[in-house]
């Protein structure tokens, strides 16, 4: 069959559809089975079954059942019991899909007949018979209902019943551990920027407070060394109130020095906050 997309009319002769491209058409969106609810089989209280009508897909070939169809079944043993199929089969050979009953073997413990599946025989079971030794009537207790198994029919349903993103998961997992390893490298550089950066900053300050505080003790040493000079050649009194002068100097002094270092250190902890920031 040619890759082609399903359904354009012909233009001269470029385009040939089948049955199978029908088929080929219909298997990606449909399991196989039949419709919930249809095909079901239900026994008349006599040797007798009947399947209602109903749509079913077989790989794809579809029938529509319009009516009900009633089947004879073959009378029991009068010592063993068998359990019967009721089939629905795709026959290739025979070009349709149809239904059956498939006797099963006569035993003390029965079991039910093998599917037929292969290359031209596609079998579904819709239900399964127990006729035991003697039965003259089937009811709905002997019929177990198999149209739910999936492995036996099964209902159809749409193929797609969740979208599959591992592909697109997979793409994007590969994308992000490039980008992680990509910007791990990008932030250790940063924080190495940061930590140089923090160091000049904190011994420019220390320069500027030690550069401070030099400068204050040598004035302080010029005025003592001023002042005791001084000392011999004023009165008590002047000297008992100069003295309480030098003290408040170094009282203002030293506020100035706690104000200074208040200030320089907001400074530099704006100028990192700053350069973080951008």
């Amino acid at each position: 069959m040619e890759n082609y997309a399903y359904f354009y009319n012909s233009d001269n002769g470029d385009r040939e559809y089948d049955a199978d491209s029908m088929t080929d058409w219909l298997l990606p969106f449909f399991t196989t089975g039949v419709f919930n609810g249809q095909l079901q089989v239900t026994a008349n209280d006599d040797m007798t079954v009947t399947v209602s009508g109903g749509y079913c897909n077989i790989a794809g070939k579809v029938k529509h059942f319009v009516n009900a169809t009633t089947f004879d079944l073959e009378t029991a043993s009068g010592t063993l019991n068998r359990i019967d199929n009721v089939i629905l089969r795709r026959d290739d050979t025979q070009r349709d899909i149809y239904l059956m009953i498939e006797k099963g073997g006569n035993a003390q413990t029965p079991t039910a007949p093998d599917l037929t599946r292969n290359g031209t025989i596609h079998d579904l079971k819709l239900a399964e018979i127990y006729i035991s030794a003697g039965t003259i009537a089937i009811t709905q207790a002997n019929i177990t209902d198999t149209r739910m198994n999936a492995d036996v029919c099964g209902w159809v349903a749409a193929t797609v019943k969740e979208i599959d993103f591992s592909q697109i998961t997979a793409q994007f997992n590969d994308f992000f551990a490039i980008y992680k390893n990509s910007i791990a490298g990008e932030y250790a550089a940063f924080l190495e920027d940061i930590g140089a950066t923090e160091q000049q900053a904190q011994e420019a300050y220390d320069k500027m407070v030690a550069s401070f505080q030099n400068y204050a003790e040598a004035q302080q040493a010029l005025f003592e060394e001023w002042f005791k000079s001084m000392k011999d050649q004023l009165s008590e009194d002047a000297a008992g109130a100069l003295q309480l002068e030098i003290d408040a100097a170094n009282q203002k002094i030293a506020e100035l020095e706690e104000k200074f270092t208040q200030t320089a250190t907001a400074y530099i902890g704006g100028y990192i906050g700053d350069y973080v920031a951008g």
